[in-house]
């Protein structure tokens, strides 16, 4: 497990495991409200011309998550946002993953706690395997020193190649 306190050594991380083989990434720490900003902000500012899923609890949360700004994102879409193309979709949704194309580059899924709760997690797996993915990142939502509620990661953890965790004092987060 590589350990991070800022962007700036996550984007070393994360750019080492994209130009490697590796296929599988989870990402979890003590930053929860901006995990997710920190892959954005990557593919944002360092990837081009690249095919990204986005896999959400629910299309209604991917344009928020995403910071998509066109309303409510369509699985049947593919999306000019961030210097790339995305497609989104909802991993509760069955027929939402069929609509999305069969190649991309990378696969981002967050947040990971619903599927959890709601026994996806091998869906998930089997969903991703049907298609033709380059690197899928596994992002946790939930702060992990949040004592009130707790999730098992360890399906994620076992898929993973590589685990990234974002250590922060205090309340910093990722500008993106």
């Amino acid at each position: 497990m590589k350990t991070v306190t800022n962007y700036d050594e996550f984007e070393i991380e994360f750019e080492e495991f994209l130009r490697s083989d590796n296929k599988y990434l989870f990402f979890h720490g003590n930053s929860e409200h901006d995990r997710h900003l920190y892959i954005l902000k990557f593919i944002k500012e360092r990837l081009r011309n690249r095919r990204v899923l986005f896999r959400t609890n629910s299309l209604e949360n991917a344009t928020d998550f995403a910071r998509l700004k066109k309303g409510k994102a369509s699985s049947t879409k593919l999306y000019s946002h961030l210097n790339n193309n995305f497609c989104f979709d909802s991993y509760f949704t069955n027929r939402s993953m069929t609509n999305t194309p069969d190649t991309v580059d990378i696969a981002v899924i967050y947040p990971l706690e619903g599927l959890i709760r709601n026994n996806k997690v091998y869906k998930l797996f089997e969903d991703i395997n049907d298609k033709n993915i380059g690197k899928v990142i596994f992002v946790s939502w939930l702060d992990e020193d949040n004592h009130q509620i707790s999730y098992d990661y360890s399906d994620f953890i076992n898929k993973a190649d590589i685990v990234i965790k974002i250590h922060q004092g205090g309340k910093q987060g990722c500008e993106y």
